[in-house]
């Protein structure tokens, strides 16, 4: 072969050391556009993860908030239920003491009208003999 028949370039000659040389470079380029491309594909990948974690820790600062609203609704229902308790707990004592006086108020009630009864009685039996010895003055005059 002449001079003339190769070309300038020596990494395009036609020579079997080149032509190998050139098939490896362009498997190593062929790699590296690959490796380049997995790169941009992590990348990406890994984008849209942080995307996803920030938006996980937003739904988690979220859920935080409710759970300590949750937990301030739920601390004012325990002492708005301890506050009923204790209404509840002074009514029964209220109810308890009226019970009580209403008992004592029909004791003393029926002990009034037995009183009464007993007073009308004597009164009876009282008239009844004050009837008899009328009675009896008329009957021996």
């Amino acid at each position: 072969k002449t001079n003339k028949s190769r070309s300038n370039d020596p990494l395009t000659s036609s020579t079997p050391i080149f032509q190998k040389l050139n098939k490896k470079i362009a498997k190593a380029q062929e790699k590296f556009n690959d490796a380049e491309a997995n790169v941009k594909a992590l990348e990406t990948e890994m984008s849209e993860d942080m995307r996803r974690y920030q938006s996980l820790e937003s739904d988690q600062a979220s859920l935080r908030q409710l759970a300590h609203a949750k937990k301030r609704e739920l601390l004012e229902v325990q002492r708005k239920i301890k506050t009923a308790n204790n209404s509840i707990k002074d009514l029964n004592m209220d109810r308890q003491r009226l019970t009580k006086r209403i008992h004592e108020i029909e004791d003393s009630n029926k002990a009034r009208n037995v009183e009464a009864e007993k007073a009308e009685r004597d009164q009876e039996l009282s008239d009844c003999r004050a009837k008899q010895v009328q009675y009896t003055e008329e009957m021996t005059a």
